[in-house]
């Protein structure tokens, strides 16, 4: 279950956006498969990766009131009724003091897709 608000905002000489919020319950399934290599000198590697299908139970579409130089519309965001989601990653644990971890996540819909990632680096002291 999610819930989504967004304050409203003004841009300059521009459009105006009133605030809006839903809530939204989905159904997941999904595998994941993960991994573990441990090298001679006690390095880690952990690499992982995660399928999921999610289909949306409840939720409405977004519907935004939108002002242009005095002129109101209204403009209605679709949400995806189901969508596809992919995460990969990896670890690299080191024997030493540096740990490190990239990721990538994405979410395929017939409305819209994201995509997302990031990097971790660690060093110890």
């Amino acid at each position: 279950m999610g819930y989504f608000n967004r304050d409203g905002y003004k841009e300059t000489n521009g459009y105006t956006y009133d605030d809006y919020d839903t809530t939204v319950t989905e159904g997941i399934i999904g595998v994941r498969f993960k991994g573990e290599f441990v090298s001679k000198d006690g390095s880690r590697f952990s690499p992982y990766m995660r399928l999921s299908y999610v289909n949306v139970l409840s939720g409405d579409d977004v519907t935004i009131d939108e002002i242009r130089y005095g002129n109101k519309s209204l403009f209605t965001e679709k949400l995806d009724d189901d969508y596809f989601a992919a995460d990969l990653g990896m670890t690299l644990y080191t024997a030493g003091n540096f740990d490190m971890s990239l990721n990538y996540n994405g979410r395929f819909g017939d409305d819209s897709d994201s995509h997302g990632g990031w990097l971790r680096l660690e060093w110890k002291q």
